[in-house]
């Protein structure tokens, strides 16, 4: 896993570096609207890569989704939605000054509330108080 690290950090660098140049002189060079052909003709050129190097695999176990907390996963995605608002927006808004963070403040907790609460009787919830008492959750 060491040596695959390093390729993958090379590639990602490398893969970010290139396309802020490449993007600098065809903005200089060539017309603006060649900017979305050049970008369409570069993912299609990783798709072909993809399905030329890639060997296909067959999965050994089909696991269906029958068993997942689908409720739970909404309401953890919308805990995180709250948060991540308050945390971005929040000094746009001037904080709780305002009625949006307030709103959305009561609303992240709300559904905090409720995922700990049905967490609490929940055979197998979403994020269950096992994940929580791991020493890397927080």
């Amino acid at each position: 896993m060491a040596i695959f690290f390093c390729y993958v950090y090379l590639v990602v660098d490398s893969a970010i570096q290139l396309t802020g140049i490449a993007s600098v002189y065809s903005a200089f060079h060539l017309n603006w609207e060649l900017m979305h052909m050049i970008m369409t003709g570069l993912l299609a050129l990783m798709m072909i890569t993809t399905i030329i190097l890639v060997k296909p695999t067959k999965p050994a176990l089909s696991i269906p989704l029958l068993g997942m907390d689908w409720l739970g996963s909404i309401l953890w995605s919308m805990f995180m939605l709250g948060f991540t608002f308050i945390c971005v927006y929040g000094n746009y808004y001037d904080w709780w000054e305002a009625p949006e963070i307030r709103t959305a403040t009561w609303l992240t907790i709300a559904f905090l509330a409720i995922n700990l609460w049905r967490a609490s009787f929940l055979h197998h919830p979403y994020i269950s108080f096992r994940a929580m008492t791991n020493y890397n959750f927080l």
